[in-house]
């Protein structure tokens, strides 16, 4: 009755009535994971097919996994499911424990590779990405192999709103990354300002290396006494030798790395002009190249930072009396057609350059997070940085050096500091992308906090067994810890604090936890041994 009431199909019944995988001890999931479980399924048995579950850390999230697949897999609801991670680790350990029950129906893909005669296949990111058809795009590949024509209507719109809240006609210049994209661009302003481009259709245009008609602008856009060009999009013409005394915006929407280039953009806007009341300078950056400011090349620290809400005006009051940021979740992107002729070559301003580019016409595009930074007439700018955000949050939970070091080293386990840490405000994963990819909390926190240089993971088993440390030990128990290490080394220190991973290779060649654990004269004494390696590590 409740099914004939609910409209439910025989193939739904099928998978909403499948029952939970049971190992016979009578373990049920949680009530949060049951919830987890049944919404999923529901949803599925809805027709759904794009599903996003959050969990918290330590909620059994690989658990809960493995019930939805297995109630989809014995349903035959679906014939081939993929389950990623993006550890090695993660994947022997989900083998070898959780997703057991799936036996010879599993199998883990390798070197892109999957055996059709299986149903669940485990997989790295890393293994399944690859070609430009099925690989991750970021910011590096925008406007250069990956058009998002709404992303350009988008930093035109913000550039538009900004003149509109200050002086339409202040001088503008728009970096973009090809010449391509510097038409695009100068297209999306044009429809944004149909009104001024109306009364002179100079009031913006492309000014590059190719496009004879905007370079014989060029000096119109310079002279201050000219109205006309007001805004001038380019790729790299206008990056030296221009002499744009009263240019009062300067956007960036050009992938910058390099500490000269930066230099040589942003002092399109340094000129001061006092008959025109040019006296600073505004940048709108759009692709992260302001990060350049907290280089230690860069020359000095910064002095004010206006960062607005979601509906909040691009243009920082007379006085500002806080640092603000405001982040807004970015929009997951829906089906999308492409345009007409998505996959051009497209020929860069040197003429020699060939790539295949993708265009995308109808992926939504929203800001996730909004800066506008201003520049006194010293050039300083103020921003607090991830890494002084970070100093002052460690320097409120230690005294000193020695006060971490010595909290550090009595700690059994490290990941209990590391987590307390992470629950404090420290972003590990960011900190280790602008530190190091290969470099572990320890040496992130000595090195953002007192300067101390860090040394890689790698590096630090290598000193370990330069020092010839295992010589203690017996045979089979070195072979143990000298795996530990080679697994620190790839991975980081929470990994090997977990007796767990014995269970996985290339320990399970050296027995069971049991076997390996007895051969160090107890779990005491493997307890102790592990934490000996962990102090020979740290002692550099």
């Amino acid at each position: 009755m409740w099914i004939k009431h609910k409209g439910i199909t025989s193939q739904q019944e099928k998978l909403i009535t499948q029952d939970y995988y049971s190992d016979g001890s009578n373990k049920i999931p949680r009530y949060y994971q049951l919830l987890a479980i049944n919404k999923t399924i529901e949803a599925i048995s809805k027709g759904q097919n794009r599903i996003l579950l959050v969990m918290a850390t330590g909620t059994g999230k690989t658990f809960t996994a493995f019930q939805i697949i297995w109630r989809l897999w014995k349903s035959k609801t679906k014939k081939r499911i993929l389950f990623l991670a993006d550890r090695n680790i993660l994947i022997d350990q989900t083998m070898t424990n959780d997703f057991k029950p799936f036996g010879s129906a599993m199998t883990k893909i390798k070197k892109r590779q999957a055996n059709k005669s299986y149903e669940i296949y485990l997989s790295l990111y890393q293994a399944v990405t690859g070609s430009e058809e099925d690989r991750i795009f970021n910011q590096k590949d925008f406007d250069k192999s990956l058009v998002l024509e709404k992303r350009t209507e988008l930093v035109a719109k913000k550039v538009t709103e900004f003149l509109k809240q200050t002086n339409r006609f202040d001088k503008t210049i728009v970096f973009c990354d090809n010449i391509d994209h510097a038409e695009r661009m100068r297209q999306a302003l044009v429809n944004g300002n149909s009104d001024l481009v109306k009364e002179n259709y100079k009031y913006i245009m492309r000014i590059t290396g190719d496009n004879e008609e905007g370079k014989d602008e060029l000096d119109n856009f310079i002279f201050p006494e000219s109205k006309y060009p007001v805004i001038a999009t380019t790729s790299d013409l206008m990056t030296t030798g221009v002499d744009a005394q009263t240019c009062k915006l300067i956007v960036l929407d050009k992938r910058i790395q390099n500490m000269t280039t930066f230099k040589q953009i942003i002092g399109r806007g340094t000129r001061i002009h006092e008959d025109y009341n040019k006296y600073y300078f505004t940048i709108i950056d759009f692709k992260k190249a302001t990060e350049l400011f907290a280089d230690p090349d860069f020359d000095g620290d910064p002095v004010v930072v206006y960062e607005p809400g979601v509906n909040e005006s691009p243009v920082p009051p007379d006085d500002i009396d806080d640092d603000r940021t405001k982040t807004t979740t970015v929009n997951e992107p829906g089906d999308y057609t492409e345009s007409k002729n998505p996959f051009e070559d497209i020929n860069f301003q040197d003429g020699t350059k060939k790539i295949k580019r993708y265009v995308v016409s109808n992926v939504n595009v929203t800001i996730a997070s909004e800066r506008v930074q201003y520049f006194d007439a010293n050039g300083k700018l103020i921003t607090e940085s991830l890494k002084d955000y970070t100093k002052k949050t460690l320097y409120q939970e230690f005294t000193s050096l020695d006060d971490f070091l010595n909290k550090w080293n009595l700690a059994e386990i490290k990941q209990v500091i590391i987590e307390e840490l992470a629950n404090q405000g420290i972003f590990f994963e960011a900190l280790a992308e602008e530190v190091g990819i290969n470099i572990d909390p320890f040496d992130i926190i000595c090195h953002v906090a007192w300067d101390k240089p860090p040394l890689t993971r790698k590096e630090r088993a290598e000193n370990v067994k330069k020092r010839n440390y295992f010589t203690k030990y017996g045979e089979k128990a070195r072979k143990v810890l000298e795996a530990l290490l080679e697994k620190y080394a790839d991975s980081g220190i929470t990994n090997i604090e977990e007796t767990q991973i014995l269970t996985i290779n290339p320990f399970t060649k050296f027995g069971t936890i049991v076997e390996i654990i007895n051969s160090f004269g107890g779990q005491d004494k493997y307890l102790k041994a592990v934490q000996e390696l962990e102090q020979a590590l740290y002692c550099a």
